[in-house]
């Protein structure tokens, strides 16, 4: 598994949101942050996506956060690939290990 963290511009958070949706992702953190690139200028309003997804999944899903932020401009990002060793369920302490987080049924949080 793999931990993939987006910095992207504020005002690419719906079209980011949107290229997730089309490939099938809806399991994700979005956070807004303040962030400052290699220029050390004035911190800039960002949006911070966080997910964890199947190395399966890695490409189709960095494709799709490149096209959907990649102006060619200064700015634009910049996103984190991380290895995920293993997971635990907190409400049960369960050791997920590294295969996928298995699905909920429905209605249940």
């Amino acid at each position: 598994m793999v931990e993939l963290i987006a910095m992207v511009r504020r005002t690419q958070a719906q079209a980011t949101k949107a290229a997730l949706n089309r490939i099938g992702c809806s399991g994700y953190s979005v956070v807004p942050v303040l962030g400052r690139g290699a220029s050390h200028g004035e911190f800039v309003a960002q949006v911070l996506f966080d997910l964890v997804i199947d190395d399966a999944h890695e490409a189709k899903t960095l494709e799709a956060l490149l096209h959907a932020n990649q102006t060619g401009a200064c700015g634009d990002g910049r996103i984190y690939l991380i290895e995920v060793n293993e997971t635990y369920r907190i409400s049960t302490g369960e050791r997920l290990g590294r295969a996928d987080v298995p699905p909920r049924p429905a209605g249940q949080r």
